[in-house]
């Protein structure tokens, strides 16, 4: 084998130690590393740990600027973090624990060629960590958003059946719900996770027999038994899991055992890590007939679940290093129903608080704003109330404010001439990390009388389009609906229990107010000189909608495919002598060695998409190194039905069913068909013809079937321009390359090719002809002598230049000649010649009979690498002869002259 020439240093890679800060810890889970916008890692890791970047290709891999490869330690914050024994390696010992944040250490190759590294960015999930103690109201915490893409059964359940002893273990099914009998039926919906209770004595010690089933979505308790067991064993659902993981658990189930076998269902939370649980029969005498197959993912959930706004606003006001507010303060009530309604919204939001630059009140004020509530502190208890405005209320339960109440009283009725009819809101997708603009919520007989009065309003809280537009619903519709808004000054006692965002009766019969109901909208309150509190109130509009008239149509991904796919249609040969003139210089090409080969590949792109394609070469070790890349290569596919349709030699205008990459395809380039090597001389994607000169180069016309492919490889061949040797075969693999990923060689197709020094093989004679038939299809029948003519080429003198196999002949070079070859029609041989000159040969033959000629040419390195065979039907002349005979001009070795210099 030869070797590659010398590697030229063409650019770097930059290895870096980065560390870096996430929030407040502890978080739920990391999920994401993004690096120039490109996803390097996903998953989701819920705790402490060391992941593994290998994203080497993220920005184009060595040929462009590199991507991220190393080793990235997560540390949660959590309050026994100890020290990072990396950060200590890389910026010195002296290093804190970080506990209470959440940061990251990166240390390795971090781009290539572009010393300015991508920008990186993380995808972090923070609900229910980081609170000063345990999550408040954490059944309410997460809300998974509407629109979620990937959502992933919780739990899928199947059934086995077994005789005999056997060991089961957990699986998959695809099937979303499952019923059975085993005494008992019972119906599993994937949204549930349940435990395996047996109704049996023998066992009633060992298992708890209690269910717990929740709705996956409300949390709601849909059925609940009693605790019936061992009085050692704890409570809830950390006893379900022990006495499943319990590893001397056994079932006896025998066979006319009529006892029931109740399957029952237990909520158990989505954070819990779940691996295989084994359960076992009890004895080598039972029969194990029904085993239950449990499937819980060991991976957590990566969905996209919004933080309940009621629980951010209790997590500022209440955590030690932000607002520090005691949780007496708070008052539980108002939030929980404040957390309960924004749940059954599905009003979950994603958003971020930086106390250096933005106040608590601030926070308050714009989460408040978002989700038409308000914060505020009661004058009566002294405690923080969460209040949503959301139009419910009774009547007769609410505070009045009469005309005895009132100092001072204005009213202003809303203007609709001028008010915003049309509303976009621009939202902030955490998993595509854009911002978007929904469709306009629009009030179309305001736009009518009064023109299009349009605002965008940035709410970049909101996750999904979904919710997105549900508030710009409520918005258009708060300033589209007549309204009357007061400004009232009135006696403290009146308004002393009412908070903002609370509902009172306004009568007021001498301003001819019989009765109102009103919404506090602002509350100040009065000075020492007059005591008045001042109050702003308007009638209520700020109920978040049901439902929306306009959507977002999510449209295509655009964006492509970061995966990459596995090639289907691919090939690999050894490089013919044309392709190397042109590949490698006159130097090199002159002192090739006649054994000597090389490989070309050519794939067309996947059905799932690719920038291009990786040559990957195997060496002696079997391991696969990537050198060179190529462009999608144009293919056709040959019209017809490949049981009967055959394309003959000499047919040139080829139907074709399709053809792709067809204006990339140049006229006089080179294709590939099966082993023939052909010239395009004209391609109509319209009419569905190519035309094709054929039998060019190293190779001769031969017959395809329909359905075979045409590879116009010559502009998007690569090869890896390594020497190899006769007798060699090199095993290739060609990899999709994403841009951003490259297909791991495991998951590619190896392609073996064998190497018989092609280069070095005289071309084939063109041409060829029985008795004045060109290649014929069928045998020719011939009386007396037959009569074998041919032209004849030099791969040399032709060069880069496609020379079809009709074309009159060329000199060839001198130390090529011709071999004429006979055979019976059983492929017995009668006679042969290697030395023949000219371009005519005469065979004699003594007996009649089906033959098969063979013609090729040769020179020092072999034969061509092609031959043609033409079948004779032979019937003897007036005079056979009496042995086989061939005559034709007999080639001599030219003299060879050396030039020894001159003697002085």
């Amino acid at each position: 084998m030869g070797g590659k020439s010398k590697k030229v240093t063409v650019g770097y890679w930059y290895e870096l130690g980065i560390h870096g800060g996430l929030g407040i810890g502890p978080i739920d889970a990391y999920l994401e590393l993004r690096g120039g916008d490109k996803t390097a890692w996903s998953g989701v890791a819920t705790h402490s740990q060391t992941i593994q970047i290998n994203a080497p290709n993220l920005w184009g891999g060595e040929k462009d600027q590199g991507g991220i490869v190393g080793e990235m330690d997560l540390m949660f914050g959590d309050a026994d973090q100890m020290p990072s024994a990396r950060l200590a390696r890389i910026f010195g010992p002296q290093q804190p624990a970080w506990r209470g944040v959440a940061t990251y250490a990166f240390e390795g190759k971090w781009g290539a060629m572009n010393p300015y590294p991508q920008k990186g960015s993380h995808k972090i999930r923070k609900i229910l960590s980081g609170w000063d103690g345990e999550c408040w109201y954490p059944e309410k915490a997460a809300i998974l958003m509407a629109g979620t893409p990937g959502v992933q059964p919780d739990l899928i359940a199947g059934f086995n059946h077994f005789g005999g002893v056997a060991e089961g273990r957990m699986a998959t099914s695809t099937q979303s719900s499952l019923s059975w009998t085993t005494g008992a039926q019972a119906r599993l919906s994937k949204s549930m996770l349940f435990v395996l209770e047996w109704d049996n004595a023998e066992t009633a010690a060992n298992l708890p027999r209690r269910a717990i089933v929740r709705d996956q979505d409300t949390q709601d308790v849909i059925y609940d038994t009693e605790w019936v067991g061992e009085a050692s064993m704890k409570s809830g659902l950390n006893a379900v899991l022990e006495a499943i993981n319990r590893t001397d658990l056994q079932a006896p189930y025998h066979a006319g055992n009529t006892t029931s076998r109740v399957v029952t269902l237990s909520y158990i939370p989505r954070a819990l890590e779940c691996t295989q649980y084994t359960v076992r029969p009890a004895g080598a005498g039972n029969s194990f007939h029904n085993l239950l197959q449990l499937y819980i993912p060991a991976v957590p959930d990566s969905r996209l679940y919004g933080m309940n706004p009621a629980h951010a606003l209790y997590y500022v006001r209440t955590h030690g290093e932000i607002g520090r507010e005691p949780l007496a303060n708070m008052n539980d009530a108002s939030f929980r129903a404040a957390a309960d309604r924004l749940y059954s919204e599905g009003f979950g939001i994603t958003t971020e608080y930086a106390p250096s630059s933005e106040s608590v009140e601030e926070f308050e004020q714009r989460i408040c704003k978002l989700i038409g509530g308000s914060v505020s502190r009661s004058l009566v208890d002294g405690q923080y109330y969460l209040d949503l405005a959301r139009g419910e209320y009774v009547l007769e339960d609410l505070p009045i404010i009469g005309d005895d109440d009132i100092l001072d009283f204005k009213m202003q009725p809303s203007i609709l001439d001028g008010a915003v009819n049309s509303i976009s809101v621009k939202y902030f997708d955490p998993d595509k990390k854009e911002s978007i603009n929904t469709p306009p919520a629009q009030v179309l007989a305001l736009i009518d009388a009064f023109g299009l009065i349009h605002q965008d309003v940035e709410y970049p809280e909101a996750p999904t389009a979904e919710l997105a537009t549900l508030l710009a619903e409520r918005d258009v519709r708060l300033g589209a609906t007549p309204t009357r808004a007061q400004e009232l000054v009135v006696i403290p006692d009146a308004v002393r229990a009412i908070r903002p965002n609370q509902y009172f009766r306004l009568k007021s019969p001498k301003r001819r107010i019989a009765e109102m109901v009103c919404l506090l909208g602002e509350k100040q309150s009065g000075t020492l000189k007059s005591g008045g509190v001042k109050l702003v109130a308007s009638e209520d509009t700020y109920s978040l909608p049901a439902s929306a008239f306009v959507e977002v149509e999510p449209g295509v991904d655009t964006r492509p495919d970061p995966t990459a796919h596995p090639i289907s249609q691919q090939v690999a040969f050894e490089a013919p002598y044309i392709e190397l003139v042109q590949r490698i210089d006159r130097a090199n090409l002159d002192v090739l060695g006649p054994d000597a080969g090389y490989v070309i590949a050519a794939a067309d792109q996947p059905a799932a998409g690719g920038r291009n394609f990786v040559l990957a070469v195997a060496d002696v070790t079997g391991a696969y190194t990537q050198d060179g890349a190529g462009e999608w290569c144009p293919v056709a596919i040959v019209a017809g039905d490949p049981l009967t349709d055959i394309i003959g030699l000499l047919e040139q205008s080829i139907p074709v069913a399709s053809i792709t990459h067809a204006d990339t395809i140049a006229v006089g380039s080179a294709a590939l068909w099966g082993d023939e090597i052909v010239r395009v001389d004209a391609v109509d994607p319209d009419a569905g013809v190519i035309t094709l000169g054929r039998g060019c180069a190293d190779t001769m016309p031969a017959a395809h079937a329909a359905g075979s492919q045409v590879w116009f490889y010559d502009d998007a061949g690569v090869s890896d321009l390594v020497e190899y040797a006769a007798g060699e075969s090199v095993r290739v693999k060609l990899l999709t390359s994403t841009g951003t990923q490259i297909l791991d060689t495991a998951s590619a197709l190896t392609i073996t090719v064998p190497i018989v020094g092609r280069v070095g093989r005289p071309y084939p004679p063109a041409r060829c002809a029985v008795n004045g038939t060109l290649y014929p299809a069928v045998p020719v029948a011939v009386t007396g002598n037959i009569v074998v003519t041919w032209a004849s080429r030099d791969r040399e003198a032709q060069a880069d230049q496609l020379f079809d196999a009709l074309m009159p002949s060329i000199t060839p070079a001198q130390l090529t000649r011709f071999g004429v070859r006979v055979l019976t029609g059983d492929l017995v041989p009668v006679t042969s010649r290697e030395d023949v000159a000219g371009t005519t040969a005469t065979i004699k033959l003594p007996a009649a009979g089906t033959y098969v000629i063979e013609l090729y040419s040769l020179n020092d390195a072999g034969p061509s690498l092609q031959v043609f065979r033409g079948r004779v039907d032979l019937t003897l002349g007036s005079s056979p002869p009496a042995v086989a005979e061939i005559v034709a001009p007999t080639w001599t070795r030219p003299e060879v002259i050396i030039d020894a210099g001159e003697i002085t």
